[in-house]
């Protein structure tokens, strides 16, 4: 039996969002997403090195959220 080295985890980059990406799919500037992030207004990003980065799904269910809310009201 050999040993194998460790296989480098390349993170899938379909699960995360750049600040750039996210602002194309909500149709806002970066600088709304600056503004969104420091009051709450957006799920945190969290840091991939020096970058930030949203989950793909964290922001999905985030928007989900924010139509039952508008729905139920």
């Amino acid at each position: 039996m050999s040993l194998q080295p460790p296989t480098e985890f390349v993170p899938d980059p379909t699960l995360t969002l750049s600040k750039a990406e996210l602002a194309e799919h909500l149709r806002v500037s970066q600088r709304q997403i600056d503004a969104l992030t420091a009051s709450g207004g957006l799920p945190p990003p969290f840091l991939v090195g020096q970058s930030r980065r949203w989950s793909r799904q964290t922001i999905i269910d985030w928007i989900e959220s924010i139509e039952k809310t508008a729905s139920d009201n």
